[in-house]
C-alpha cells in the first residue's frame, strides 16, 4: 500500500514541470513556463489515488467504484466539486514552479529530498522493480525520469508558502487569532473513568451477585428492534426505509401483521437486545426505557431507523450477562460519585482542578468548533445551550462520566493555540494568494477537455499491483 497522504485543504499534491524535451502538447502556461498533457495525465492518475486512499482511511468511503464522485462538491460554499479542485489545482502547481524560479528557490532541505527519496522507493516497492515502474507510467505517457520529476517540483508548493511567511507576506496578528477561535467553544472537563488502561469495563469487587440481580431486574430492559440500515443510504434511500418502517409499524399497531412478519427485514446481527444504561445509542436507550411493555414504535439514531418493540425483561438472562450488570451497575456507582463531585463545585465546597488522589482525569482547552457534531449530536446540543461558567456531566459512551465546564479563551489559551491557529490562518491565506495568481494560467481547453478524472485509472490501482 501506497502511503503517500493526501492534505486536502491545503493542496498538498500540487505538480509541476517544464518538460523540456516532452513532445505532449501543451496544456497549461503561466509568464513562459509549460506544463504538458503527460503530466497532466500522470497528476490526474496519483491525485485519483491519492484522493481515494485519504477518504477511505480517514472516513472509510470507498470511492474507487463510484465516479460520480468527482461531480460532488469538494467546497459547497464555492460550488466547486472535486474535479474542479483537481484541474484548478494542475494551475497552481505552475504558479508555484513560476514564483521558486523568480526567487531562486529549489528543493535543497535534506527532509523533503528524503521524502522524495522515500516516496521513490515506495512506488518502486508497489511495482516489483524499477522497469515494472516504467510500465506502470507508460500508460499515463510518463516514465520514471517524470516520476522523479513530480515528485521534486510538488514540493515547490511548501516552499513558497514558506518564503511568503518569511518575508512577511503571510502573516497573522493577535487578533486574528482571537476571531478564529471565536468560532470555537473552549471547555475544561473532570472524567470519571469507567474503563480501564486496556479498555476493559472496570468492577467493583464488593458487588455481590445478589445485589447484580436485583439491579438486573430494576434497570435492565429486553427489546427486540428491526434495523432499516441507513448510514450509507441517499437521501433518496433514507426517504424510503423511514417510509417502509413507519408502514410496518402501522400494519402492527392496527393488527394487519405481527412484529415478526417484518423480522427478515433486520439490518442488525440481532433482534433482540437486553440492557441497562449506557449501552445503546441515546435515541435508542431513551425510547426503550420510555415505552411500556408490548409497546411498538420507530425510532431514528445514526444507524438508521428501528422498529422496536419492547418485551418482558428477560430474567433467564441474567447469569449470562452477570459481569456485565456489574460493570454496569459499577458504572452508575461512578455516575453517582461525578454528581456528588458537581454538587459539592457548585455550592463552593469543593474546586474544579486536579485529583490529588487520581480519583478522576482533569483536563484543560476541549477546543470545539459551534459547527462541529462529530463527538454527537446530543453532546453537541449541550455545548450549544450552555454559557461560559456553566457546568454539565455527560456520559461518554461506556467510557465514564465527564463533568464540563465552559470557560473563556483567556491569554494562556490564546498563547496556546497561537502556533497552531497561526499555521491555520496562514493556509487559508496562502490558499487564496495563490489561487488568484492561477487564475491568469492560459489553459489549452481543447486539450485539457480531452481527460476526464472519472476515466483515468487511478495509479496503481489493482491492475498494476504486482506484489
Amino acid at each position: 500500500m501506497l502511503k503517500k497522504s493526501l492534505c486536502i485543504l491545503l493542496g498538498v499534491i500540487m505538480v509541476l514541470s517544464l518538460c523540456a524535451c516532452s513532445s505532449s502538447p501543451v496544456i497549461a502556461t503561466y509568464e513562459g513556463m509549460s506544463l504538458d498533457s503527460s503530466m497532466y495525465a500522470l497528476h490526474l492518475a496519483i491525485e485519483k489515488r491519492a484522493v481515494e486512499e485519504y477518504l477511505y482511511y480517514y472516513y472509510k468511503m470507498d470511492i474507487s467504484s463510484t465516479p460520480e464522485f468527482w461531480d460532488e462538491y469538494y467546497d459547497q460554499e464555492n460550488k466547486i466539486t472535486w474535479t474542479d479542485y483537481v484541474e484548478t489545482e494542475f494551475c497552481n502547481m505552475l504558479v508555484a514552479m513560476k514564483f521558486c524560479k523568480e526567487h531562486d528557490i529549489s528543493v535543497t532541505d535534506e527532509s523533503l529530498a528524503s521524502e522524495v527519496d522515500a516516496l521513490i522507493k515506495d512506488y518502486i516497492d508497489t511495482a516489483g522493480s524499477k522497469d515494472l515502474l516504467n510500465l506502470e507510467l507508460a500508460e499515463y505517457g510518463a516514465d520514471y525520469d517524470m516520476l522523479v520529476e513530480y515528485l521534486n517540483a510538488y514540493q515547490y508548493i511548501k516552499l513558497m508558502q514558506d518564503y511568503l511567511v518569511s518575508d512577511g507576506t503571510l502573516s497573522v496578528s493577535k487578533d486574528e487569532v482571537v476571531e478564529y477561535l471565536s468560532d470555537y467553544w473552549n471547555y475544561d472537563y473532570i472524567l470519571f473513568e469507567t474503563v480501564d488502561g486496556s479498555g476493559n469495563a472496570i468492577i467493583d469487587e464488593d458487588i455481590t451477585t445478589e445485589q447484580a440481580k436485583e439491579y438486573f431486574l430494576s434497570d435492565y430492559v429486553t427489546v427486540k428492534h428491526i434495523l432499516y440500515l441507513t448510514d450509507k443510504a441517499t437521501d433518496a434511500e433514507k426517504k424510503a426505509k423511514k417510509e417502509k418502517a413507519e408502514a410496518n409499524l402501522a400494519a402492527i399497531q392496527s393488527g394487519e401483521a405481527s412484529f415478526s412478519d417484518f423480522e427478515k427485514d433486520n439490518e442488525d446481527s440481532n433482534i433482540q437486545y437486553t440492557f441497562s444504561y449506557g449501552e445503546m445509542v441515546a435515541e435508542f436507550e431513551k425510547a426503550a426505557f420510555e415505552m411500556e411493555v408490548g409497546e411498538t414504535r420507530v425510532v431514528e439514531t445514526t444507524y438508521g431507523y428501528h422498529l422496536m418493540l419492547k418485551e418482558e425483561l428477560d430474567e433467564s438472562a441474567f447469569t449470562k450477562l452477570e459481569k456485565d450488570v456489574k460493570a454496569s451497575l459499577t458504572s452508575q456507582r461512578v455516575k453517582a460519585e461525578a454528581e456528588a463531585l458537581l454538587e459539592k463545585i457548585k455550592s463552593g465546597e469543593a474546586e474544579f482542578e486536579k485529583s490529588e488522589d487520581e480519583e478522576y482525569t482533569y483536563g484543560e482547552g476541549m477546543v470545539v468548533h459551534k459547527e462541529d457534531d462529530s463527538l454527537g449530536k446530543d453532546l453537541f446540543e449541550l455545548f450549544k445551550t450552555t454559557e461560559v461558567g456553566d457546568y454539565f456531566i455527560y456520559q461518554y459512551g461506556r467510557y465514564g462520566y465527564y463533568i464540563f465546564k465552559h470557560v473563556e479563551f483567556d491569554d494562556k489559551d490564546i498563547e496556546k493555540y497561537t502556533e497552531s491557529v497561526s499555521d491555520t490562518i496562514i493556509g487559508e491565506k496562502f490558499t487564496k494568494y495563490i489561487a488568484d495568481l492561477a487564475k491568469t494560467v492560459e489553459v489549452n481547453e481543447e486539450e485539457m477537455s480531452k481527460f476526464n478524472i472519472k476515466n483515468v485509472r487511478s495509479f496503481f490501482s489493482e491492475k498494476a499491483q504486482t506484489k
